[in-house]
């Protein structure tokens, strides 16, 4: 799937040997498709969804009282209404946003960080926490392109022009 909004790389993960992780700015809608993301696309369960939004999160997915879980009813609106909701305060990815719908009806929701935030990064006002991906979390990125149909020098080119965040 492409979507009208920057992919783009910040934070310092120790998983990645310090590089940045990938965003979806959903603060704003692209209208240069140069900047339009391609995105790999998984189904899930409801349950699942909430078990790798807690993980992803540093949280136990057995922890019942670790964060508001998501209800079905919630994933349509945010899917219908191209939404967020800000269930994890402090966290990299605590900010869930509907992307719309797949062909088949099925809610489409990504995980970022919450649109003040990254207005902050893309205004200069955090300019700081930006930082390229590191060359493994780059190569993991890269297959999923590939696996897809992009060719692996275009998948590497549309990433490297993501490792900086232009101005907007």
């Amino acid at each position: 799937m492409v979507v009208p909004h920057r992919l783009f790389f910040a934070q310092v993960s120790p998983w990645w040997d310090n590089g940045g992780v990938a965003f979806l700015d959903v603060s704003s809608v692209e209208e240069d498709a140069e900047w339009f993301s391609h995105l790999r696309l998984w189904r899930t369960t409801l349950e699942q969804y909430n078990d790798i939004f807690a993980q992803e999160n540093g949280l136990d997915p057995n922890d019942d009282d670790a964060f508001q879980r998501f209800t079905a009813q919630e994933v349509i609106d945010l899917a219908s209404s191209r939404s967020g909701s800000h269930r994890i305060r402090d966290s990299w990815y605590g900010y869930c946003h509907g992307l719309g719908f797949a062909r088949e009806g099925e809610p489409i929701l990504t995980f970022t960080l919450p649109p003040a935030e990254l207005r902050a990064i893309r205004t200069g006002a955090a300019y700081d926490a930006v930082n390229p991906p590191s060359q493994g979390y780059h190569d993991v990125i890269r297959r999923g392109l590939v696996e897809l149909g992009i060719d692996r020098a275009d998948a590497d080119a549309y990433l490297k022009s993501r490792h900086v965040l232009a101005s907007p």
